[in-house]
């Protein structure tokens, strides 16, 4: 299983992007990253306790953080800071199912969260 705890990272496209089924990230803060802070394209992942920054209003990511053909994640008590203004989607789900995101704090004037496309069985508290 792959992991990855308390890491800065300056990102440049993705902060972080797991390419295998069953990691686990916690604890890391991720910066202006210009796609998104974190994508997930993969099932079985545990994500916890992050810190999400994102301060250079240059950079528009359409989303912090994305689920794209991803099932069976846990997004869980990660934190987003953004600038003011920033109205793009904190965490974004497309054509996802049985993932549970709950007790993310996110700092945006657009959706929190949008669960978009054929989605079933996903669960935000």
């Amino acid at each position: 299983m792959a992991q990855a705890a308390d890491n800065e990272i300056n990102a440049k496209d993705f902060g972080v992007k797991p390419n295998s089924n069953s990691s686990q990230s916690n604890g890391n803060t991720v910066k202006n990253a210009s796609l998104q802070g974190l994508l997930v394209q993969s099932d079985g992942n545990t994500f916890t306790d992050n810190e999400f920054i994102q301060t250079n209003s240059s950079l528009n990511p359409d989303a912090i953080i994305r689920l794209s053909s991803a099932n069976n994640n846990k997004i869980i008590g990660n934190e987003m800071t953004t600038y003011s203004g920033f109205s793009n989607i904190g965490i974004r789900v497309t054509d996802s199912r049985s993932n549970e995101i709950k007790d993310n704090i996110t700092d945006t004037s657009g959706k929190s969260v949008s669960i978009e496309g054929v989605n079933t069985g996903n669960r935000n508290r």
